[in-house]
């Protein structure tokens, strides 16, 4: 009888070590199998106008864009999905809106209406670049590919740092007021990288126009 029972003891410690045993294996493998802990790239910069006085006047308060492009021009090229990003389609847009700028103001000449100011077809100009953040906005939404548009702020200065999640080319435009002029700039893609911070300087709007009282 003691045999016996010395047998189910042993019996049932050797099956507690096997699944003992499996359950670290199992355990171990889930760890290795695990992906790596991604950290966000940063973009990083400072937005500024520089008057013809040679003053600097911080963009205050600017509105930042990033608009993804792809993850690099080889993969763009090799993946039709990275071809149709909200970067494209900013691009795209821009275009639209300069060639409907340019025919409304043919068409104004044509009918011989010269009386608007300098001031008012600067600001024609500047409404170009926020009708083509406003439709790559629904674009985005539409598509659902929200994390292709991260939006941020600058601060008193002119100053910003934004979390990319996701690595690659972006667009960054930045649209606000620098000393009296509304004004936007633009930069070439900026490339994020994982954990990686990059840091630009802006500081020659594509478009600056003087604010008046009209």
């Amino acid at each position: 009888m003691r045999t016996r029972h010395l047998n189910k003891y042993f019996s049932g410690f050797a099956l507690w070590l096997l699944v003992a045993a499996a359950t670290i294996l199992m355990g171990a493998q889930a760890k290795s199998q695990a992906k790596p802990v991604v950290r966000p790239g940063v973009v990083s910069g400072r937005v500024f106008l520089i008057t013809v006085g040679g003053d600097i006047k911080p963009a205050r308060m600017a509105n930042v864009y990033l608009l993804y492009l792809y993850r690099s021009v080889k993969f763009a090229e090799a993946h039709k999905e990275d071809q149709n990003s909200a970067g494209m389609e900013w691009g795209v847009e821009l275009n639209k809106a300069m060639e409907e700028n340019i025919k409304a103001t043919q068409e104004r000449q044509a009918a011989h209406d010269f009386s608007n100011s300098e001031s008012l077809n600067c600001l024609r100009s500047l409404a170009e670049y926020s009708s083509a953040l406003s439709k790559t906005s629904d674009w985005v939404s539409a598509n659902k590919k929200e994390w292709q548009l991260i939006v941020g702020q600058a601060d008193e200065e002119g100053n910003f740092r934004i979390a990319v999640p996701r690595p690659g080319d972006y667009r960054l435009v930045v649209d606000g007021h620098a000393g009296f002029n509304n004004a936007v700039w633009e930069t070439h893609p900026v490339t994020v990288r994982p954990g990686i911070e990059t840091t630009v300087k802006m500081a020659s709007p594509e478009k600056a126009c003087l604010e008046t009282s009209q």
